[in-house]
């Protein structure tokens, strides 16, 4: 069998052409991987903690503090707070709402207000924001204002 003149030149084009085209596709899949790596890592890098404090009292006793440990501004964050008893590894209050700020935090900046749960809390207790799908942080972009 007897293939045309053009159908090996076809051929040849056609593989180069898909070749090409993958390596275009796994290289902006791996892209898109690394910034997303970079996203969370970032979001990782916002600390929250909570603890009963003196200077919050009823109704809002916890002391809750966002501190911006990466190298861009903070637009505003949202996490939920935990209540653990020592020993246990379940949330005490799973279904409280989920706390949300807007603030500026510059760089290396923090931010302190007082909080509340919705059970009580005592010296037994630790609270610490739990790890959840809508616990984000959002940045100001390169070259947009914090107002």
């Amino acid at each position: 069998m007897r293939l045309p003149k053009w159908a090996v030149p076809t051929v040849g084009v056609l593989i180069v052409g898909g070749a090409l085209a993958s390596r275009s596709w796994n290289e902006a899949k791996e892209t898109e991987k690394g910034r997303a790596d970079a996203r969370e890592s970032e979001q990782a890098e916002i600390k929250i903690t909570a603890k009963l404090a003196e200077p919050c009292a009823s109704p809002k006793p916890v002391r809750i503090t966002v501190k911006n440990t990466t190298t861009r501004t903070l637009k505003s964050v949202s996490f939920h707070l935990g209540v653990y008893e020592e020993g246990r590894i379940g949330d005490l209050d799973p279904s409280s709402p989920d706390e949300e700020w807007t603030l500026t935090l510059v760089p290396g900046a923090e931010e302190s207000r007082c909080g509340t749960v919705t059970i009580p809390v005592g010296p037994r207790h630790v609270l610490r924001p739990e790890r959840r799908a809508t616990n984000q942080a959002t940045f100001y972009d390169k070259g947009e204002r914090a107002k």
